[in-house]
């Protein structure tokens, strides 16, 4: 049975009255084993199997949606339905960048570019490092040379955010190590060519793009996948040892802590909201 609610009564809504993500959505709240829990709406599965770690489980249900397009959606159609207890986070990407935020007060956000980098940090990295017999003085820069690898490509990134229509961006593959070393129009071109449609960036215009935005703040440009995949590699070479996919962001994972956690902005933001039970370990 649904417990009363305050102001619009969830009895007075059924989830035909609601399309996609948000009758789901509906439908969990419905759930007997869900109807008094905070549930907070996050983008995928890694997601979920991350921020578990930092929740009250008997509190809080973790609803994948598999990107965040339904999010919007999802705040605006039940927030007022089931006050104080939907919620929902998402990666930044740019939204640090470009000062573009939602207008909902419950759609919390990444401190940095996504999860993945919000964990990053140099010392982590020689942590990591030094598990492969990499030795300090080397494992001591790795940290830069992997951001500072990453930004062309992190540029293009964002300059086709950008691009209004979403069907004329280009589609980036799981590939950001072979973009070492590469030139911005070198990059360009590998993102190009790698395109199954009639698609393309400009390179005239990502150009223009990142002499109008210089200096970016690394940790909000580079996304956290590309970081362990350039990493990875980088490893990999140093010290000739062959690395399965995963293990550097488990790794990464495993060092960071629930008082690392606890010290973000955004379990900051997340404490300071008033949600109808605690959500935070």
């Amino acid at each position: 049975m649904i417990a009363p609610m305050t102001q619009n009564s969830v009895l007075d809504y059924t989830s035909d009255d609601f399309n996609g993500k948000t009758a789901d959505v509906f439908l969990t709240f419905n759930n007997e084993l869900n109807y008094d829990k905070v549930v907070l709406l996050v983008e995928g599965l890694d997601d979920a199997l991350f921020y578990s770690e930092y929740f009250v489980e008997e509190n809080v249900f973790l609803f994948v949606m598999n990107g965040h397009e339904w999010m919007t959606q999802v705040l605006g159609d039940l927030s007022s339905v089931f006050p104080n207890q939907l919620a929902a986070i998402k990666d930044a990407d740019f939204n640090h960048l470009d000062n573009s935020y939602s207008v909902h007060q419950n759609m919390f956000v990444t401190d940095c570019h996504d999860w993945e980098m919000t964990i990053v940090s140099a010392d982590r990295t020689s942590r990591i490092a030094a598990r492969y017999g990499i030795c300090d003085d080397e494992s001591g820069i790795l940290h830069e040379e992997v951001m500072r690898e990453l930004q062309n490509y992190s540029y293009v990134r964002w300059a086709n955010s950008w691009i209004p229509a979403k069907e004329d961006r280009v589609r980036f593959l799981d590939d950001a190590e072979n973009m070492r070393g590469k030139t911005l129009a070198e990059v360009v071109t590998i993102v190009n060519g790698n395109q199954k449609e009639n698609r393309w960036i400009d390179p005239i215009y990502v150009d223009s793009f990142k002499k109008q935005h210089p200096n970016a703040d690394l940790r909000q440009l580079n996304n956290g996948h590309d970081y362990m995949r350039m990493l990875r590699k980088l490893i990999s070479e140093k010290s000739k040892k062959n690395i399965r996919n995963g293990e550097i962001p488990e790794a990464y994972v495993r060092l960071f802590t629930g008082a690392d956690f606890s010290l973000t902005r955004l379990a900051h933001n997340l404490r300071s909201y008033s949600f109808t039970k605690e959500v935070l370990l």
